[in-house]
């Protein structure tokens, strides 16, 4: 998280859509209940008025890999999507190939009175990879 409130969402490489090594197909933002387009948001002026306001569980994208497998990726933060990288529409290897880089899911700003929440609830790459070694020993 940025001392700004600007959080770039992106997939670590302890994910297992990096872990799987399959070639990614297709990336959708059209996601939730209602299927909508989250490509399509444009947040306007100094309150973005028109950015989807997410929880840690909101579903950002859908990644589609070779094997048919799909991914859902979630925001895993509470606050306002600014931007999905719809660069990933045209190119969604950009995903495996720079996940640090171009290959970001999203933007998302975080209300300043959330910041010491929000930073307390994100996990460190070490943390994340503890936490999915025993996910996978209770599978």
């Amino acid at each position: 998280m940025h001392s700004n409130g600007l959080v770039v969402v992106g997939v670590t490489s302890f994910h297992p859509l990096l872990a799987a090594k399959s070639p990614v197909v297709k990336v959708s933002f059209t996601t939730g209940k209602n299927k909508r387009d989250l490509a399509d948001l444009k947040p306007k002026g100094k309150k973005k008025k028109g950015a989807l306001f997410t929880q840690a569980e909101t579903v950002i994208c859908e990644v589609t890999v070779a094997s048919g497998k799909v991914y859902s990726l979630r925001a895993c933060i509470r606050g306002s999507l600014l931007e999905v990288n719809t660069r990933l529409l045209a190119n969604p290897a950009l995903l495996t190939e720079k996940p640090t880089s171009d290959g970001y899911i999203a933007i998302i700003s975080v209300k300043p009175f959330e910041w010491d929440a929000a930073k307390t609830s994100l996990k460190t790459g070490d943390e994340y990879a503890a936490l999915r070694q025993r996910q996978q020993q209770q599978d």
